[in-house]
């Protein structure tokens, strides 16, 4: 089962990004193009990533297909992860090769976030490389794979929790939501389809990050998961 999934997933420490909220901003606090090169390297290392040994091997071509980056754009991203501002990589001893940071904490749900492989090898490049609209999307991108429960292939999160972990205009998390519902890489319940207890008075909506197939228990799709609870209001493109 574990190498099963090592197959479908590669993963991240996500301690980092819980501990420190200022790391999203220092990310976003970059030109554009840099910060989104910078998200999409590291989904992409972290992406083939082995989940015990913490290595990735991957070339720079395999990183310009997938990504859609230039070979200098990568290079800085590179330089930019691994600088004492970020520091969430180390490239290795051998030649294309990245060590990424062990997991803090033993602990399946929290310690670290998987990251889909097959979208991420194959839509990634879909997300434009420039602006400030593609910039959001790639860190809220990141933000939601940090908070997804490694038990489910869904995270919920409002508007009002982006801007305040982001620091992000509000105005400008929808544009950016959908460049992802269009690159094939998110799908959504919009809040008000969304059940709420007595005790939840939240606007939060359902977010399900494609790829996230696969439960730790069982074998089940996302999609018919969403269907089923959520039907006729599960569409994979709704905002």
């Amino acid at each position: 089962m574990a190498k099963k999934r090592n197959l479908i997933f590669g993963t991240f420490s996500n301690y980092e990004f819980h501990k420190d909220d200022g790391l999203y901003k220092r990310i976003l606090a970059e030109s554009p193009g840099d910060s989104i090169a910078m998200v999409k390297c590291f989904l992409y290392i972290s992406s083939m990533s082995d989940m015990r040994s913490r290595m990735a091997e991957c070339t720079y071509t395999q990183m310009i297909h997938s990504t859609g980056l230039s070979r200098p754009m990568i290079s800085r991203a590179l330089d930019l992860l691994e600088h004492e501002d970020f520091n969430l990589l180390k490239r290795g001893k051998k030649r294309s090769s990245f060590v990424l940071k062990p997991f803090t904490r033993n602990d399946v749900k929290y310690g670290y976030s998987l990251v889909p492989r097959l979208p991420i090898n194959e839509l990634l490049n879909r997300v434009p490389n420039r602006g400030v609209i593609s910039r959001l999307a790639m860190v809220i991108y990141l933000y939601i794979l940090t908070i997804t429960d490694n038990d489910e292939p869904i995270a919920k999160v409002s508007y009002s929790k982006l801007v305040e972990k982001l620091g992000i205009d509000r105005k400008q998390i929808k544009p950016a939501l959908c460049i992802l519902y269009e690159s094939c890489l998110l799908s959504c319940i919009p809040a008000k389809y969304v059940g709420r207890s007595s005790h939840d008075s939240s606007t939060s909506n359902i977010y399900h990050v494609r790829g996230l197939d696969c439960s730790r228990h069982d074998h089940s799709y996302a999609a018919d998961y969403l269907k089923n609870r959520f039907w006729p209001h599960y569409h994979p493109y709704a905002y």
